[in-house]
């Protein structure tokens, strides 16, 4: 059955997850601390990051901001670096609200023929400055700082659908999470195509597609 809307995850599935920014942020601390593998510093901070995330969904909520600032004050500190967690934190707004998109992502929202919506973990302000950018045009914005919660947390998605007005029959959610976008989802009954561009990644065994373009077919 064709849907009658599309909810689509915004950073790492229209936009890139990280980019230049990112990784001049990770370079700072590097340059100050203890530890020079860019890789072992970014693990460490997704891993504050995330695990804050979930402690938001379980008690008091907090903005995307407020975590990403509490993740750079620990990562500062457990590598030992002298660089500044707030001045990090702003070089990270910078990029949620400027991201590069991928060059697949215009031609395939412009070929969707029913309403889409941005479903996205992200603060309002971010969403909304890196919407106006990209000059697109969604249905609607649904956000963590929204929902007060975090994807794969079933308040985010039933916010979309209300938002919608559908029902979870009458919605697919494209993502590149199998955790946050496609069992999320799928835990309302929602159909979730998942965006696995490196098709090497184990992963969910649900619908697979090395790109956008791929799903069109599937959509219709």
């Amino acid at each position: 059955m064709k849907p009658k809307a599309v909810f689509i995850d915004f950073y790492g599935t229209l936009v890139h997850e990280n980019g230049p920014i990112g990784r001049e942020v990770v370079a700072d601390i590097c340059r100050t601390a203890r530890e020079g593998d860019p890789h072992k510093v970014l693990r460490f901070w997704w891993r504050q990051f995330s695990g804050y995330q979930r402690a938001a969904n379980e008690g008091r909520f907090e903005n995307q901001y407020a975590i990403a600032l509490r993740a750079f004050t620990d990562t500062v500190l457990h590598f030992a670096s002298s660089a500044d967690p707030a001045a990090l934190c702003r070089r990270m707004v910078d990029h949620w609200s400027d991201p590069p998109a991928y060059e697949e992502s215009r031609a395939f929202l412009q070929a969707l023929d029913v309403p889409y919506y941005l479903v996205t973990n992200a603060d309002a302000s971010f969403l909304s400055a890196a919407v106006r950018r990209l000059g697109i045009r969604p249905a609607g914005l649904i956000t963590s700082e929204r929902a007060r919660a975090y994807k794969p947390d079933p308040r985010v998605f039933e916010l979309a659908l209300r938002e919608a007005g559908v029902s979870p029959a009458q919605a697919v959610h494209i993502g590149d999470s199998p955790d946050s976008d496609v069992r999320g989802a799928q835990a309302l009954g929602i159909r979730a195509l998942w965006l696995n561009r490196d098709k090497g990644r184990p992963g969910a065994p649900e619908e697979g597609f090395a790109c956008l373009a791929d799903m069109l077919a599937a959509l219709r």
